[in-house]
Formats: structure tokens, C-alpha cells, sequence
């Protein structure tokens, strides 16, 4: 039974396209696949940095805040 669960996972996994690029021409559909991942991929960028500089400023406000004490 477990050769079956592992051969299942293995044959999942195993990609079904010939070669990368046919991987890349996603089926005539990658010139708007990849600019959609992208997008998203700088939009992910964009928030962890949003997020960092929002942190800095609350530390650095919560820090001259203790110092007014």
C-alpha cells in the first residue's frame, strides 16, 4: 500500500509538459500568465516593504514615546 500512495505522489508530481518551453507558452497563454505573476509578485513586494517601513515608524514612534515619559 505504500508503494501506491508514493508512485500516486511521484506520478502527480511528474510534470506533463515536453519541455520548459512549452512550460514558459503555458498552451499560447504565457504572454498573459506571466505578466499576471508579475504583477502579483511585485504586488507581494510592495506590501513587505509597506509593512517593514509601517514597523519602523511604529518602533521609532513607541521609542520617542518611552523617552517623553
Amino acid at each position: 500500500m505504500n508503494d501506491t500512495i508514493w508512485g500516486g505522489l511521484l506520478a502527480a508530481l511528474r510534470p506533463w509538459w515536453p519541455d520548459w518551453a512549452a512550460f514558459v507558452a503555458m498552451g499560447r497563454h504565457g504572454d498573459v500568465v506571466w505578466p499576471a505573476v508579475a504583477i502579483c509578485a511585485a504586488a507581494l513586494a510592495l506590501e513587505q516593504i509597506a509593512l517593514a517601513r509601517r514597523a519602523g515608524r511604529q518602533r521609532h514612534d513607541m521609542n520617542e514615546a518611552e523617552e517623553l515619559r
